[in-house]
C-alpha cells in the first residue's frame, strides 16, 4: 500500500472519530466524501464569515466597540 493511501486512511479514520466535535473537522470529512461541491459549499460560508469580520471590525472602527 502506497504512503499516501495509507496517511488518506488514517486521516478519514481521525476525522470520522472526531466527528460532530468540531466545525472545521464537520467540514473537512463531508469534504472528503463529497468532493468539490462540499469544498464549495465550504468556502461560499467561509467568505461569508471573513466579510462579516471585515464589516464588523470596519464598523468597530468608526463607531468604536458596543
Amino acid at each position: 500500500m502506497k504512503q499516501a493511501t495509507r496517511q488518506r486512511k488514517y486521516t478519514t479514520t481521525i476525522l470520522k472519530a472526531r466527528r460532530g466535535q468540531d466545525w472545521l473537522v464537520d467540514h473537512l470529512s463531508h469534504i472528503l466524501q463529497e468532493g468539490k461541491q462540499e469544498l464549495d459549499r465550504f468556502l461560499q460560508e467561509l467568505g461569508g464569515m471573513r466579510a462579516e469580520t471585515i464589516l464588523e471590525l470596519d464598523r468597530e472602527e468608526q463607531a468604536g466597540p458596543d
